[in-house]
């Protein structure tokens, strides 16, 4: 019953944002508004050496000295938490509630960041999944109106009695 990630990413390939660690944080924050997404991953060369989101510009800004001579690299997270595309979307919100993050890179098999989950991807998956829920109990109850009343009753529950002839 529990979605893995790989369902909500689809087979569509998406642009992973990258930044050098050695480029400036205003060129982080340009890159971030312009392609309206809320982290960057922070590459050097082929190696993946952080990554720098919008909550780590925040800090910048509230306690740099000089938030414009700022380098990604000494504000980007270093250790990135990270899911696999065949972990259940359980497990990734499990890992984002326990750190305190809303994004989270995703690797595939060959250990390629192939898609950054955010909060909002979470949100969308647990909506749709509640969403089929009500459906399925809205299909297995019955309502009718007495003394001005609506009641519901699930069909299960009356069994034969839930049956009208």
């Amino acid at each position: 019953m529990y979605k893995e990630i790989k369902d909500i990413i689809g087979e569509t390939s998406v642009q992973i944002h990258t930044i050098s660690p050695e480029a400036g944080l205003m060129d982080a924050v340009k890159i971030m508004s312009e392609n309206k997404v809320g982290c960057l991953i922070v590459k050097e060369g082929d190696d993946y050496v952080g990554i720098i989101t919008e909550r780590d510009v925040t800090n910048c800004c509230a306690h740099c000295e000089d938030v414009y001579d700022s380098k990604v690299r000494n504000v980007m997270t270093t250790k990135i938490s990270f899911v696999r595309s065949d972990d259940t979307l359980e497990h990734a919100t499990e890992v984002m509630r326990k750190k305190d993050f809303r994004h989270l890179p995703v690797f595939d098999e060959e250990d390629k960041i192939i898609y950054v989950l955010s909060i909002r991807d979470l949100a969308f998956a647990k909506m749709e999944e509640l969403q089929t829920k009500m459906d399925i109990i809205a299909e297995h109850m019955f309502t009718w109106e007495l003394d001005g009343e609506k009641h519901k009753f699930y069909k299960e529950m009356l069994g034969e009695r839930g049956k009208t002839s």
